[in-house]
């Protein structure tokens, strides 16, 4: 059973260029979709804020007239069925990621309050990113990224791809000019590629084991993303490292991408060695190298590096068989040794299932 939890703000304002306060807090649908979804699905769920202060949900998004008065009962019937869990949220400062598959964090204008720069906030989401847990925010919930630092005090999040609610959209909302910062303007000035669907259309992006949603119509499929995801990665979290003395520990591979049933398939796989460990890494490279000479439909291989301590796998393969095959083989089983992984990676192998459209004989 995976287990999730979901990080809300605790503001129930938000605050105006020009001073003024703003009533917000939780978005009824970001949390109510993802959340009813986690929870059909069998999936453990918990919820923390900061100082686990009970969430205020913004009176907007129950507001019949603001989201309709069907979805605006529905959201205040489901909100007052798990009343008692709101009532009595974990307080963020507490969490241990490591108890955790997914972090989802609902949006609403309480996140550019209070997540956006909440240390404990950053802790989590560093924390999550290294063991490969699955980050998935929604709407103005990727505010909360913000908060998560490299070491060198960059951005955690440059450069990845990710979706959230949108400038134009902010406009059409009516709440833009008297912003004190627009969210997608933001994130795209901190380094991320940010993307965009229609305005106030369903639309999830992933990059890794960042899942995003652009606005309320992508709570719920955001959710399946999260839950398609979490079945990916259900054997590695069968294998959970438990943290230990010395560095944190993380769940070995993280899989992504989806392909047809027919033709020529491949991995691109992208390992990062602790400081101090290239060696074994390159150890493993020739584990690997020697393991996949006895498969007679893996090749053409190869080993590169990228930097001193990034290296990437390029393994093809005439079908998905003989894909399935080599996992299932010995260059599997060094991917599926979670120690040697925690000892040797920074974070999980990215391993990443692609189709192979053109190629030319590899060289002797």
């Amino acid at each position: 059973m995976s287990k999730i939890l979901i990080v809300l703000s605790a503001a129930d304002t938000w605050t105006r260029a020009d001073g003024s306060s703003y009533p917000s807090g939780v978005w009824a649908e970001e949390l109510v979709a993802m959340d009813e979804r986690f929870v059909e699905a069998g999936c453990e769920v918990d919820i923390a804020t900061p100082g686990g202060t009970p969430p205020t949900i913004d009176p907007h998004s129950l507001d019949a007239g603001v989201v309709g008065a069907e979805p605006a009962a529905r959201f205040g019937a489901y909100l007052e069925a798990i009343s008692a869990r709101l009532a009595r949220p974990l307080v963020l400062a507490d969490v241990e990621t490591s108890a955790y598959d997914a972090v989802v964090i609902p949006g609403g204008h309480g996140p550019v309050e209070d997540l956006y720069k909440d240390p404990d906030m950053g802790r989590v989401l560093a924390e999550a990113d290294r063991q490969g847990v699955i980050i998935a925010p929604v709407c103005h919930g990727q505010a909360a990224l913000l908060a998560a630092r490299r070491p060198d005090g960059g951005w955690l999040f440059e450069g990845r791809a990710m979706t959230a609610f949108s400038d134009e959209e902010e406009v059409e909302l009516g709440t833009a000019d008297n912003a004190p910062w627009l969210l997608a303007e933001t994130l795209r000035k901190a380094g991320a590629r940010y993307e965009k669907g229609p305005n106030w259309g369903p639309y999830v992006v992933r990059d890794g084991n960042l899942l995003s949603g652009q606005n309320p119509a992508s709570s719920t499929p955001l959710a399946d993303a999260v839950l398609a995801a979490l079945a990916d990665l259900a054997p590695a979290a069968g294998n959970r490292a438990v943290p230990s003395q010395g560095a944190p520990q993380h769940r070995g591979v993280v899989m992504t991408g989806d392909d047809g049933e027919e033709g020529r398939k491949a991995f691109y796989i992208l390992v990062e060695a602790r400081p101090g460990r290239e060696d074994e890494v390159l150890r493993m490279l020739r584990d690997i190298r020697a393991c996949v000479e006895d498969e007679p439909e893996t090749g053409p291989w190869y080993a590169v590096r990228h930097s001193p301590t990034t290296f990437a796998i390029f393994e093809a393969f005439p079908s998905i068989a003989g894909r399935n095959a080599h996992v299932a083989g010995g260059g599997g089983d060094i991917f599926r040794d979670v120690a040697r992984m925690n000892r040797i990676l920074a974070r999980p192998a990215q391993v990443q299932k692609v189709d192979v459209l053109l190629c030319k004989p590899a060289f002797a």
